[in-house]
Protein backbone atom coordinates (compact mmCIF):
# COMPACT_ATOMS: atom_id res chain seq x y z
CA UNK A 1 0.00 0.00 0.00
CA UNK A 2 0.99 3.77 -0.69
CA UNK A 3 1.86 5.99 2.25
CA UNK A 4 2.59 8.83 0.97
CA UNK A 5 2.98 10.37 -2.39
CA UNK A 6 4.72 13.78 -2.69
CA UNK A 7 3.50 16.39 -5.31
CA UNK A 8 5.30 15.83 -8.19
CA UNK A 9 3.82 11.97 -8.14
CA UNK A 10 0.33 12.65 -7.30
CA UNK A 11 0.97 15.00 -10.47
CA UNK A 12 2.04 11.82 -12.55
CA UNK A 13 0.14 9.02 -10.76
CA UNK A 14 -2.91 9.73 -8.85
CA UNK A 15 -3.73 14.07 -9.70
CA UNK A 16 -7.11 13.31 -7.54
CA UNK A 17 -6.59 10.52 -5.23
CA UNK A 18 -5.79 10.22 -1.54
CA UNK A 19 -3.58 8.01 0.20
CA UNK A 20 -3.00 5.48 1.85
CA UNK A 21 -4.32 3.61 -1.65
CA UNK A 22 -3.54 0.18 -3.20
CA UNK A 23 -0.30 0.23 -5.42
CA UNK A 24 -1.91 -2.04 -8.00
CA UNK A 25 -4.85 0.83 -8.16
CA UNK A 26 -2.09 2.88 -8.72
CA UNK A 27 -0.06 1.44 -11.26
CA UNK A 28 -0.49 -2.37 -11.80
CA UNK A 29 3.27 -1.61 -13.41
CA UNK A 30 5.06 -0.63 -10.25
CA UNK A 31 3.55 -3.41 -8.48
CA UNK A 32 4.54 -6.23 -10.58
CA UNK A 33 8.80 -4.24 -10.31
CA UNK A 34 8.04 -4.23 -6.30
CA UNK A 35 7.07 -7.52 -6.37
CA UNK A 36 9.85 -8.71 -9.00
CA UNK A 37 12.49 -7.40 -6.43
CA UNK A 38 10.93 -8.33 -3.38
CA UNK A 39 11.34 -12.19 -4.55
CA UNK A 40 15.34 -11.22 -5.17
CA UNK A 41 14.64 -12.14 -8.99
CA UNK A 42 16.31 -9.40 -11.54
CA UNK A 43 14.14 -6.41 -11.43
CA UNK A 44 12.50 -6.01 -14.89
CA UNK A 45 10.59 -2.68 -15.12
CA UNK A 46 8.08 -2.16 -18.17
CA UNK A 47 8.06 0.16 -20.40
CA UNK A 48 6.90 3.36 -18.49
CA UNK A 49 7.23 7.00 -19.27
CA UNK A 50 9.40 7.48 -16.04
CA UNK A 51 12.92 5.87 -14.82
CA UNK A 52 12.34 3.89 -11.18
CA UNK A 53 14.68 3.22 -8.67
CA UNK A 54 13.83 1.70 -5.57
CA UNK A 55 15.33 2.08 -2.16
CA UNK A 56 15.13 -0.03 0.74
CA UNK A 57 13.57 1.29 4.11
CA UNK A 58 14.99 -1.41 6.54
CA UNK A 59 16.30 -4.52 6.37
CA UNK A 60 15.61 -7.01 4.47
CA UNK A 61 13.40 -7.13 1.46
CA UNK A 62 9.66 -6.91 3.18
CA UNK A 63 10.55 -3.62 5.10
CA UNK A 64 8.79 -0.58 3.43
CA UNK A 65 10.27 0.61 0.01
CA UNK A 66 10.63 3.86 -1.56
CA UNK A 67 10.14 4.44 -4.88
CA UNK A 68 11.82 7.11 -6.59
CA UNK A 69 10.22 8.00 -10.33
CA UNK A 70 11.39 10.49 -12.37
CA UNK A 71 9.14 11.76 -15.75
CA UNK A 72 11.95 10.85 -18.49
CA UNK A 73 9.37 12.41 -21.45
CA UNK A 74 10.50 16.23 -21.13
CA UNK A 75 13.63 15.23 -20.73
CA UNK A 76 14.51 12.99 -23.88
CA UNK A 77 12.29 15.56 -25.81
CA UNK A 78 14.50 18.30 -24.94
CA UNK A 79 17.91 16.06 -25.54
CA UNK A 80 16.45 14.96 -29.08
CA UNK A 81 15.78 19.15 -30.00
CA UNK A 82 19.37 19.85 -28.77
CA UNK A 83 20.39 17.11 -30.81
CA UNK A 84 18.89 18.10 -34.09
CA UNK A 85 19.71 22.01 -33.41
CA UNK A 86 23.45 20.74 -33.30
CA UNK A 87 23.13 18.60 -36.59
CA UNK A 88 21.60 21.07 -38.13
CA UNK A 89 24.16 23.49 -37.58
CA UNK A 90 26.72 20.88 -38.73
CA UNK A 91 24.76 20.12 -41.91
CA UNK A 92 24.58 23.91 -42.69
CA UNK A 93 27.74 24.69 -41.92
CA UNK A 94 29.41 21.59 -44.62
CA UNK A 95 26.44 22.29 -46.94
CA UNK A 96 28.14 25.77 -47.29
CA UNK A 97 31.86 24.49 -47.33
CA UNK A 98 30.51 21.75 -50.40
CA UNK A 99 28.21 24.51 -52.41
CA UNK A 100 31.41 26.30 -54.23
CA UNK A 101 33.90 23.13 -55.06
CA UNK A 102 30.58 21.24 -56.31
CA UNK A 103 29.80 24.28 -58.24
CA UNK A 104 33.21 24.19 -59.88
CA UNK A 105 33.09 20.68 -60.55
CA UNK A 106 29.64 21.08 -62.11
CA UNK A 107 30.51 23.82 -64.21
CA UNK A 108 34.09 22.06 -65.27
CA UNK A 109 32.41 19.05 -66.49
CA UNK A 110 29.75 21.09 -68.56
CA UNK A 111 32.83 23.01 -70.46
CA UNK A 112 34.41 20.03 -71.16
CA UNK A 113 31.23 18.49 -72.68
CA UNK A 114 31.27 21.21 -75.35
CA UNK A 115 34.69 20.46 -76.47
CA UNK A 116 34.84 19.38 -80.00
CA UNK A 117 35.62 15.30 -80.86
CA UNK A 118 35.01 14.23 -77.69
CA UNK A 119 35.08 10.60 -77.15
CA UNK A 120 31.20 9.12 -76.80
CA UNK A 121 32.75 7.52 -73.19
CA UNK A 122 34.00 10.45 -72.06
CA UNK A 123 31.08 12.70 -72.73
CA UNK A 124 29.57 9.66 -71.25
CA UNK A 125 31.36 9.98 -68.04
CA UNK A 126 30.93 13.75 -67.79
CA UNK A 127 27.46 13.14 -68.15
CA UNK A 128 27.33 11.19 -64.88
CA UNK A 129 29.72 13.80 -63.02
CA UNK A 130 27.22 16.41 -63.94
CA UNK A 131 24.25 14.17 -63.00
CA UNK A 132 26.29 13.67 -59.52
CA UNK A 133 26.50 16.75 -59.29
CA UNK A 134 23.02 18.20 -60.15
CA UNK A 135 21.99 15.37 -56.99
CA UNK A 136 24.43 16.45 -54.52
CA UNK A 137 22.96 20.45 -55.14
CA UNK A 138 19.80 19.20 -54.94
CA UNK A 139 20.97 17.55 -51.44
CA UNK A 140 22.82 20.97 -49.96
CA UNK A 141 19.86 22.95 -51.24
CA UNK A 142 17.30 21.25 -48.98
CA UNK A 143 19.86 21.23 -45.80
CA UNK A 144 19.71 24.81 -46.30
CA UNK A 145 16.03 24.96 -46.30
CA UNK A 146 16.16 23.47 -43.71
CA UNK A 147 18.69 25.40 -41.69
CA UNK A 148 17.70 28.74 -42.92
CA UNK A 149 12.92 27.75 -42.26
CA UNK A 150 11.73 31.07 -40.64
CA UNK A 151 9.20 31.42 -38.71
CA UNK A 152 5.81 31.02 -39.95
CA UNK A 153 4.44 34.28 -41.08
CA UNK A 154 0.32 33.07 -40.22
CA UNK A 155 -2.17 34.39 -42.57
CA UNK A 156 -5.90 33.56 -43.63
CA UNK A 157 -5.78 31.54 -46.61
CA UNK A 158 -9.16 30.59 -48.13
CA UNK A 159 -7.83 27.21 -49.92
CA UNK A 160 -11.45 27.26 -52.46
CA UNK A 161 -9.44 30.06 -54.22
CA UNK A 162 -6.16 29.89 -53.26
CA UNK A 163 -5.25 25.76 -54.57
CA UNK A 164 -6.79 26.66 -58.40
CA UNK A 165 -4.44 29.98 -58.24
CA UNK A 166 -1.65 27.86 -57.31
CA UNK A 167 -2.39 25.22 -60.06
CA UNK A 168 -2.78 28.18 -62.51
CA UNK A 169 0.92 29.71 -61.67
CA UNK A 170 2.17 26.08 -61.76
CA UNK A 171 0.37 25.48 -65.50
CA UNK A 172 2.92 28.62 -66.20
CA UNK A 173 5.61 27.66 -64.52
CA UNK A 174 6.04 24.00 -64.05
CA UNK A 175 4.01 22.22 -67.08
CA UNK A 176 4.88 18.95 -66.42
CA UNK A 177 3.33 18.39 -62.92
CA UNK A 178 0.28 20.89 -64.28
CA UNK A 179 0.07 17.69 -67.00
CA UNK A 180 -1.01 15.02 -64.71
CA UNK A 181 -2.59 17.13 -62.33
CA UNK A 182 -6.64 17.31 -61.64
CA UNK A 183 -8.18 19.40 -58.97
CA UNK A 184 -11.30 18.37 -57.01
CA UNK A 185 -14.14 19.37 -54.28
CA UNK A 186 -16.41 16.95 -52.98
CA UNK A 187 -19.70 17.34 -53.89
CA UNK A 188 -22.26 18.70 -51.02
CA UNK A 189 -25.53 17.83 -49.69
CA UNK A 190 -26.52 20.94 -51.24
CA UNK A 191 -24.83 21.16 -54.74
CA UNK A 192 -25.56 17.50 -55.23
CA UNK A 193 -29.65 18.28 -54.97
CA UNK A 194 -28.97 21.09 -57.88
CA UNK A 195 -27.82 18.40 -59.90
CA UNK A 196 -30.51 15.95 -59.41
CA UNK A 197 -32.85 18.16 -60.48
CA UNK A 198 -30.63 19.20 -63.36
CA UNK A 199 -29.10 22.34 -62.48
CA UNK A 200 -25.04 21.86 -62.34
CA UNK A 201 -23.17 22.44 -59.19
CA UNK A 202 -20.11 24.30 -58.14
CA UNK A 203 -18.73 21.15 -56.73
CA UNK A 204 -16.71 18.36 -58.64
CA UNK A 205 -16.43 14.71 -57.78
CA UNK A 206 -13.83 13.25 -56.19
CA UNK A 207 -12.82 10.03 -57.50
CA UNK A 208 -13.62 7.38 -55.52
CA UNK A 209 -16.57 8.83 -54.24
CA UNK A 210 -14.50 10.91 -51.41
CA UNK A 211 -14.13 8.11 -49.34
CA UNK A 212 -16.79 9.02 -46.93
CA UNK A 213 -15.40 12.83 -46.23
CA UNK A 214 -17.71 15.40 -45.98
CA UNK A 215 -18.60 17.45 -48.79
CA UNK A 216 -17.67 21.74 -49.08
CA UNK A 217 -20.55 23.63 -49.76
CA UNK A 218 -20.74 26.36 -52.86
CA UNK A 219 -20.26 29.03 -50.51
CA UNK A 220 -17.22 27.45 -48.32
CA UNK A 221 -14.52 28.91 -48.51
CA UNK A 222 -12.44 26.69 -46.02
CA UNK A 223 -10.05 29.19 -44.43
CA UNK A 224 -7.24 28.00 -42.67
CA UNK A 225 -4.83 30.20 -41.12
CA UNK A 226 -0.93 29.18 -42.31
CA UNK A 227 1.84 30.55 -43.97
CA UNK A 228 0.91 30.48 -47.71
CA UNK A 229 4.64 30.21 -48.62
CA UNK A 230 5.18 27.45 -46.47
CA UNK A 231 2.41 25.56 -47.57
CA UNK A 232 3.58 26.57 -51.28
CA UNK A 233 6.76 24.88 -50.60
CA UNK A 234 5.02 21.56 -48.88
CA UNK A 235 2.33 21.14 -51.98
CA UNK A 236 5.36 21.35 -54.57
CA UNK A 237 7.47 18.78 -52.51
CA UNK A 238 4.29 16.69 -52.46
CA UNK A 239 3.60 16.65 -55.99
CA UNK A 240 7.32 16.59 -56.79
CA UNK A 241 7.53 13.24 -54.76
CA UNK A 242 4.74 11.93 -56.50
CA UNK A 243 6.61 12.96 -60.11
CA UNK A 244 9.97 10.90 -58.99
CA UNK A 245 8.56 8.18 -57.15
CA UNK A 246 5.02 7.07 -58.17
CA UNK A 247 5.01 4.08 -61.21
CA UNK A 248 1.83 3.60 -62.67
CA UNK A 249 0.81 -0.15 -63.20
CA UNK A 250 -0.02 1.07 -66.89
CA UNK A 251 -0.42 3.87 -68.59
CA UNK A 252 0.71 7.43 -67.68
CA UNK A 253 0.80 8.96 -64.00
CA UNK A 254 -2.26 10.93 -62.89
CA UNK A 255 -2.17 13.30 -59.85
CA UNK A 256 -5.27 14.53 -58.15
CA UNK A 257 -5.65 17.36 -55.26
CA UNK A 258 -8.38 17.55 -53.47
CA UNK A 259 -10.25 20.05 -50.53
CA UNK A 260 -12.33 18.35 -48.48
CA UNK A 261 -13.27 18.35 -44.82
CA UNK A 262 -13.60 15.79 -42.40
CA UNK A 263 -16.17 14.26 -39.83
CA UNK A 264 -17.42 15.04 -37.20
CA UNK A 265 -15.78 17.83 -36.89
CA UNK A 266 -15.64 19.17 -40.42
CA UNK A 267 -11.62 19.49 -40.54
CA UNK A 268 -10.29 21.15 -43.49
CA UNK A 269 -7.56 18.54 -45.09
CA UNK A 270 -5.95 18.61 -48.52
CA UNK A 271 -5.42 14.72 -50.06
CA UNK A 272 -3.02 13.83 -53.20
CA UNK A 273 -3.37 10.59 -54.41
CA UNK A 274 -1.77 9.34 -57.29
CA UNK A 275 -2.28 5.89 -59.61
CA UNK A 276 0.93 4.41 -58.93
CA UNK A 277 1.71 1.46 -56.48
CA UNK A 278 1.89 2.75 -53.59
CA UNK A 279 4.72 2.84 -50.53
CA UNK A 280 5.39 -1.01 -49.85
CA UNK A 281 4.08 -1.73 -45.80
CA UNK A 282 7.76 -2.05 -45.00
CA UNK A 283 8.61 1.16 -45.81
CA UNK A 284 5.82 3.16 -44.70
CA UNK A 285 7.45 3.66 -41.24
CA UNK A 286 10.33 5.17 -42.97
CA UNK A 287 9.76 7.55 -45.37
CA UNK A 288 9.31 10.61 -42.91
CA UNK A 289 13.07 10.23 -42.26
CA UNK A 290 15.85 12.17 -43.37
CA UNK A 291 18.28 10.79 -46.21
CA UNK A 292 15.84 7.67 -46.78
CA UNK A 293 15.31 7.42 -50.07
CA UNK A 294 14.41 4.09 -52.18
CA UNK A 295 15.45 6.50 -55.66
CA UNK A 296 18.90 6.41 -56.44
CA UNK A 297 18.86 10.16 -57.32
CA UNK A 298 16.95 11.25 -54.71
CA UNK A 299 17.98 12.64 -51.53
CA UNK A 300 15.91 11.55 -48.85
CA UNK A 301 15.14 15.54 -47.36
CA UNK A 302 12.10 16.51 -49.30
CA UNK A 303 9.00 14.20 -47.28
CA UNK A 304 11.37 14.99 -44.06
CA UNK A 305 11.16 18.90 -44.99
CA UNK A 306 7.60 18.81 -45.79
CA UNK A 307 6.99 17.13 -42.20
CA UNK A 308 8.85 20.25 -40.67
CA UNK A 309 6.64 23.05 -42.33
CA UNK A 310 3.81 21.20 -41.22
CA UNK A 311 4.92 21.00 -38.00
CA UNK A 312 6.34 24.47 -37.85
CA UNK A 313 2.36 25.16 -39.08
CA UNK A 314 0.42 23.04 -36.41
CA UNK A 315 -0.82 20.88 -39.06
CA UNK A 316 -0.42 17.39 -39.55
CA UNK A 317 0.82 15.48 -42.94
CA UNK A 318 0.09 11.64 -43.03
CA UNK A 319 0.70 8.54 -45.75
CA UNK A 320 -2.48 6.14 -46.34
CA UNK A 321 -1.63 3.31 -47.24
CA UNK A 322 -5.51 1.48 -48.12
CA UNK A 323 -5.70 5.23 -50.30
CA UNK A 324 -2.46 5.49 -51.85
CA UNK A 325 -2.49 9.68 -50.63
CA UNK A 326 -0.48 12.18 -48.72
CA UNK A 327 -3.14 14.30 -46.50
CA UNK A 328 -2.80 17.89 -44.94
CA UNK A 329 -4.80 18.27 -42.08
CA UNK A 330 -5.55 21.72 -40.49
CA UNK A 331 -6.29 22.02 -37.01
CA UNK A 332 -9.52 23.99 -36.25
CA UNK A 333 -7.71 26.24 -33.78
CA UNK A 334 -4.12 27.36 -33.69
CA UNK A 335 -2.27 29.92 -32.56
CA UNK A 336 -3.19 33.51 -33.69
CA UNK A 337 0.50 35.58 -33.42
CA UNK A 338 3.77 33.81 -34.94
CA UNK A 339 6.19 35.53 -32.47
CA UNK A 340 4.60 39.00 -32.62
CA UNK A 341 1.36 41.19 -32.51
CA UNK A 342 -1.02 41.04 -35.71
Amino acid sequence: RVLMLNPAAQRILAPTRETPLALETLSPALLRAVESWRSGARLQVEAMPWRLQLTALGAGRACQLLLLLEDTRAQESRLQKEKLAALGRLTASLAHEIRNPLAAISQSAQLLEEQPGLPAQDRQLLGIVRNQSARLNRMVEDILTLSRRRQPDWREVPLRSWLPALLEEWRLSWPEASAVIAFSLPVSAVDAGKRRRGKPGLGHDLPGGGGGNGGIGSDDAVEVRIDPNHLRQLLTILVDNALRHAQPAQGGLQLNIALLRLPPADTPCIELDDNGRGIPAELQQQIFEPFFSTHPQGTGLGLYLARELCAANYCELSYSAQRNCFRITFPMERPLTAGRDD
